[in-house]
């Protein structure tokens, strides 16, 4: 991931200089280079070290832009906040109650209607979670996004609009990026703008404080403890990501940092699902079969699939509401997490904040999913789906 991240060392460099960057954007106004957004596996970016870069659900290049969407002050807001997760033994995701607050606070005497407030992590917990993220947005009548990014030396905040899509917005969608060392200094920055936007005003009756929700839901039938099917008589269908599809003319030449990073991101892909193989291989005691994961459910289970292994990423107290589990009377602040070991189990302690995954199978025909006997979610995707495949009830 080394090139990647000096990449993005160089693009923020690149961004800072607002000289060189007004010069430039004059001669490469047709190159999608400066804003790269996309989906990350969160391993280099979880090092916190690179200054600008988006990290949003779907591999897309925005092209960045000077104008402001023209449905900003006319239309509904979306409010996408994205803190790292601290890099201990335990990620952790921090507080950004606050973040949402003093956003705001600056967005509402805007005239910026900002409905709803996410945290970024919760929309790009699985694909299942973003398409109902997406919908929910599409519901709440959402045109705009407003991300805003919280990294080592400050914080930066892109503005576009909202295709509809789980992948939030489009390759070559103009985007505007602002930057700087504090959030209400990125926030002045875009009160300038918009001062002298000449945008049409008609947000008139706005709600005063920020709505948060983090309230999309995976489970539509029943959850599960134990198997409905004899699973060591069916194949377990285990969904692989295609290599996104590279943006239309995107030239090599021209632009090699993102054609490196298209490419590379195809081989990083390639390697998840051999590491994703090989660990099925060790600990699933019956049959699999990787598929893509542009199959619709319904084109598997008319392939005669009657299984499919799903992951979840996202804090352990996210998750659980995700999946519909019941509030856990006795602490909603930790939770003990059931680890698989050699000889037997253990049980570890997480809070409710700590960032992890968590597997679970969903029956094609009935929409029914098995959780597990008990709650086995680990920081890591190879412990998680060890734990699973291990603590699997074969009745």
């Amino acid at each position: 991931m080394r090139p990647l991240k000096n990449w993005f060392v160089r693009l923020g460099l690149f961004v800072q200089n607002s000289n060189m960057k007004q010069h430039l954007f004059t001669r490469m106004a047709a190159l999608w280079v400066l804003c790269l957004v996309f989906i990350f596996s969160g391993e280099a970016r979880g090092q916190n070290t690179w200054p600008q870069g988006y990290v949003v659900p779907g591999h897309r290049l925005c092209m960045l832009s000077n104008q402001l969407p023209e449905t900003l002050l006319n239309g509904r807001t979306a409010v996408l906040i994205d803190t790292p997760a601290t890099q201990d033994s335990l990620p952790l995701r921090p507080a950004w109650r606050e973040l949402a607050e003093v956003t705001h606070e600056a967005l509402f005497p805007l005239s910026i209607d900002a409905v709803a407030y996410y945290h970024l992590g919760d929309l790009k917990a699985s694909t299942a979670a973003a398409r109902e993220y997406a919908a929910l947005l599409g519901q709440r009548l959402i045109k705009n996004l407003v991300v805003v990014s919280q990294y080592a030396k400050g914080y930066a905040l892109l503005v576009t609009t909202f295709n509809g899509q789980p992948t939030l917005m489009d390759h070559g969608q103009p985007a505007t990026l602002l930057t700087g060392s504090s959030l209400p200094d990125v926030l002045e920055q875009l009160r300038q703008k918009v001062n002298v936007s000449g945008l049409e005003v008609s947000n008139f009756l706005m709600i005063d404080r920020p709505e948060i929700f983090n309230n999309a839901k995976l489970v539509t039938k029943k959850a599960l403890p134990s198997y409905s099917v004899n699973i060591s008589s069916v194949v377990l269908a285990v969904p692989v990501p295609n290599p996104p599809k590279m943006p239309a003319n995107l030239d090599r030449n021209q632009n090699p940092e993102a054609y490196q990073y298209w490419t590379g991101l195809a081989a990083q892909q390639r390697a998840d699902s051999l590491a994703l193989a090989q660990t099925l291989q060790q600990y699933y005691p019956f049959e699999f079969k990787l598929v893509p994961d542009t199959i619709p459910e319904d084109n598997l289970r008319r392939l005669g699939y009657q299984l499919i292994l799903r992951r979840v990423k996202g804090t352990a107290q996210g998750v659980r509401q995700l999946l519909s589990y019941p509030p856990d009377a006795q602490d909603s602040t930790v939770y003990n997490s059931v680890q698989a070991l050699s000889g037997g189990v253990a049980k570890r302690a997480m809070p409710a904040n700590a960032v992890v995954y968590k597997y679970y199978m969903k029956r094609l025909y009935s929409g029914d999913i098995y959780l597990g006997r008990c709650w086995e979610a680990a920081p890591e995707w190879q412990i998680a789906l060890r734990n699973h495949c291990l603590l699997i009830d074969r009745k």
